[in-house]
């Protein structure tokens, strides 16, 4: 698998300075770090928790929306495997299970140091993110 991997970021721009810079702050185990990356490709996930294994970074939790995800058997069983959470887009959730994503979110975020956050509702192209960060009904 790691042979898969690096071919694959082989042609990406990774930001070793930026990486490092997120090293430093690690150290400090009070530090809460959040990414959130622009969703563009079901692949994203995966690269992105590639490059912080190879980088020696904490994986962390991830939060991303389930109508995102491919509904390819072996690839959710990754996405499991690495910690992601994936919650259901609907704008008329019962108040109950806004609720509930909100308190997991808050709780995963207290207790790790890492989390990562796919926010979009929907993959861009652009490199913008959705004008929302948080959606009521993602939380």
């Amino acid at each position: 698998m790691s042979k898969i991997f690096n071919h694959a970021i082989e042609s990406l721009n990774i930001d070793h300075q930026g990486l490092e810079k997120i090293k430093e702050l690690s150290l400090d185990r009070k530090t809460r770090i959040i990414f959130m990356p622009v969703y563009k490709s079901f692949a994203d996930p995966l690269l992105l928790h590639f490059i912080n294994y190879q980088a020696d970074l904490e994986l962390g939790f991830t939060f991303g929306n389930y109508e995102d995800s491919p509904k390819i058997v072996s690839v959710e069983s990754m996405l499991r495997r690495i910690g992601c959470f994936l919650i259901k887009r609907k704008e008329q959730h019962n108040i109950n299970v806004n609720y509930v994503n909100e308190s997991l979110l808050h709780d995963v975020i207290e207790q790790n140091q890492f989390t990562t956050i796919f926010q979009n509702d929907e993959r861009p192209r652009n490199g913008k993110f959705s004008l929302a960060l948080f959606p009521d009904y993602l939380i």
